[in-house]
């Protein structure tokens, strides 16, 4: 099979650099001068995202990724513009070739492919921009709570916050509780406080003053949502400050009931803590057409004071909570475009979010590579061998500890390409369900009510098969690894195969660098204490003695504490974020041991062919193979941030771009040896933070 062209759009799309070959070997065959071209290429993108004019001692991310900006092209529907949301639009145009190729009748998942088509044809012909009112978003939002701005009619005795709440779970949309499905069969769900706003979430710091970037943000998109469904300036004005209102009040017992701690505190203070919000079973009754409520019993349960908190505010906000979530609503079913340049990319990503499956059949099918697999399945043993040495002379794990983590690690599975489940059958044929016009708005609205059935279908199965796996980790084309912890599995799916992150062309020091250190990170979240309870639940077996977890506790307070160095640009917000530990242990433990993983390949392989160091340099770059490894590595994270993404982030599980590299190369011997950073530059700090 020929390499399709599709692979160098990313190149393409990220900068105008070179103009690629119209044809490329097959990748059983490379001839030197392909791969040659090939690397020439990759290491110009690589040179055109750096900033050289900077000191890489002083400041690697800005050395490795400071042109990022300049040189990515704006794309309105990409939540955050970085490397790695690059990659999607790969897939896109594989997605494409899927969908334009002219099929057969007789042939397996036709007529499905064929209703994908259909959504696909309505949703290019509608005008999704300028925006238009949309009479069919207005009749959904006068059945579930109405929309008082635009309707003199609405009655406040007839609302209840709770059921509209309720109701837009059903079009996935997360109004006032966001729900999530839990990864443990049989999927049950679990709910948790949804941040506020658009696409610009609201906290205590950026809704305090009508100066803040937040507060602009959100005040321009709803203003402009009023005046498309006829609302007037005036009227417009006092709607929008009464949401305002609204959110500085539910902001302040968001800030209370951030995590379960601090919710359990808040409830004890207003002597609650027995409290049991009552409403739940009306919540089951709506979203999920069930009589009874089935909350995860292996989740964390819902704040429960929280939402009394807001049954209360119901009193006095009513009319503010049915405009919000009306906005909300009307928000996420509107697509969000400039022009109409990335229309088809939208509709695209809508097929992709919502039908996955039949897409990743027919991608493994038509063009998936079995050779890369092969190549990626070499790179997870050798990063899972290098976590089992380690193990065996880490010093501060004792006897009992070391037992365990070797046991975790003897038994940690892993996956690369796609997950083979029992219900992918199933999943794909109730796309004929599917009920669509050429009414592209109706059509919007049943699409998002069928990825909602889906992400409900599994539970709701009688006789659910215990092999299944969840709906969302059947997307073998999105861009991701991760670790299951409920399969004990690390998971490299097919849409990460990709340059910077991998290419069978690339030297092993960008491999290892890039996919070798995100194969590192989940492998090292396998090795996470999260307590007793975790352990019996997961691991049936005792990863830690208590002395070994409280030392690695320490260890990763360590971090916390570094990251309070950090103070984020146009925030001034100084980093302190316990949330983000086990992420920056992962990422610290992942990129040792790729950087172990990559010299005992460098070493052992590399070394029976002439010229080994040549191999592992990229033409016209001028970097040693060490240094190509640590630039593979942080190039991974090059981002384009403005106000809105540092506040979108700065409380988020994962640490933002920019710190997750700083954070993880200030504590790497290795990397100041390698770059020759004196001690005591900002990219050799004295004291280091070291768990793996």
């Amino acid at each position: 099979m020929r390499l399709p062209l599709i692979v160098f759009k990313f190149i393409l799309i990220v900068i105008n650099v070179v103009k690629l070959c119209d044809s490329f070997p097959t990748p059983t065959t490379p001839s030197p001068l392909d791969v040659q071209s090939f690397r020439e290429t990759f290491a110009a993108r690589m040179k055109s995202f750096m900033n050289t004019s900077v000191d890489p001692c002083h400041d690697f991310y800005e050395y490795a990724c400071g042109n990022y900006p300049n040189v990515i092209e704006d794309n309105e529907i990409t939540k955050k513009q970085n490397v790695l949301a690059d990659l999607t639009h790969v897939i896109d145009a594989f997605v494409d070739e899927i969908l334009q190729k002219e099929r057969q009748p007789d042939e397996l998942y036709f007529e499905e492919l064929q209703t994908v088509k259909q959504y696909l044809e309505s949703c290019n012909k509608a005008q999704l921009w300028p925006l238009a009112p949309s009479e069919e978003y207005l009749k959904v939002i006068e059945t579930i709570g109405g929309f008082p701005a635009v309707d003199s009619a609405w009655n406040v005795s007839a609302f209840d916050w709770f059921n509209m709440t309720a109701h837009l779970i059903r079009f996935d949309v997360v109004g006032l509780i966001k729900e999530e499905i839990f990864l443990k069969h049989p999927f049950p769900p679990y709910y948790e406080i949804p941040r506020i706003g658009f696409d610009f979430d609201v906290y205590l710091d950026n809704i305090a003053s009508n100066e803040s970037a937040g507060y602009k943000h959100n005040v321009k998109i709803m203003k402009e949502l009023l005046e498309l469904y006829g609302v007037n300036s005036t009227k417009s004005d006092e709607v929008v400050s009464q949401v305002v209102e609204f959110w500085q009040e539910v902001v302040v017992y968001q800030d209370k009931a951030k995590d379960r701690r601090s919710c359990r505190a808040a409830a004890l203070e207003d002597d609650l803590d027995e409290y049991e919000f009552p409403k739940w079973n009306s919540l089951f009754e709506i979203a999920w057409d069930a009589k009874d409520s089935f909350i995860c019993d292996d989740c964390d349960c819902p704040c429960d004071w929280y939402f009394k908190k807001l049954d209360d505010m119901s009193a006095n906000r009513s009319e503010a909570m049915a405009n919000y979530m009306a906005l909300k609503f009307l928000y996420t079913m509107h697509a969000q475009l400039k022009s109409t340049k990335l229309q088809h990319q939208h509709c695209v990503d809508q097929i992709k979010r919502s039908v996955p499956v039949i897409l990743t059949h027919f991608y493994m099918k038509e063009h998936y590579s079995t050779e890369d697999q092969k190549e990626v399945e070499e790179i997870v043993v050798e990063l899972k061998a290098k976590f089992i040495q380690l193990i065996e002379t880490l010093d501060w794990l004792d006897d009992e500890s070391r037992i365990g983590n070797t046991i975790t690690m003897n038994t940690l599975q892993t996956e690369v390409g796609e997950i083979v489940d029992p219900m992918s059958d199933t999943y794909i044929r109730e796309i004929k369900q599917l009920n669509l016009t050429e009414n592209y708005d109706a059509n919007n609205l049943e699409l998002a009510k069928f990825r909602v059935n889906m992400q409900h279908y599994a539970f709701l199965q009688a006789d659910l098969d215990e092999n299944a796996s969840p709906l969302g980790v059947l997307n073998a084309i999105q861009v991701n690894a991760f670790y299951n912890l409920v399969t004990h599995r690390v998971n490299v799916l097919a849409g990460i195969m990709f340059p910077p992150v991998f290419h069978r062309h690339l030297p092993q020091s960008v491999k290892y660098g890039s996919l070798g250190y995100i194969v590192g990170h989940e492998i090292a979240h396998s090795l996470e204490y999260r307590g007793r309870k975790f352990e019996k639940l997961f691991k049936n077996h005792t990863t830690y003695s208590e002395e070994s977890a409280k030392v690695m506790y320490n260890r990763s307070r360590c971090f916390v504490e570094h990251h309070s160095n950090f103070t984020v640009p146009l925030l001034d917000i100084k980093l302190n974020r316990t949330k983000n530990t086990l992420e920056s242990v992962a990422d610290s433990g992942g990129l040792r041991e790729a950087f172990v993983a990559y010299k005992t390949v460098a070493n052992e392989k590399l070394t029976v062919k002439n010229n080994s160091e040549h191999l592992e340099t990229l033409p016209g770059l001028d970097l040693s193979p060490e240094k190509t490894f640590f630039l593979s590595f942080a190039q991974v994270y090059c981002a384009k941030y403005g106000v809105k993404e540092y506040w979108n982030e700065i409380y988020a599980d994962h640490p933002m771009d920019r710190y997750r590299v700083l954070s993880t190369l200030q504590h790497f011997e290795e990397f100041s040896t390698t770059y020759n950073c004196s001690m005591g530059t900002p990219m050799n700090p004295e004291k280091k933070c070291r768990v793996w």
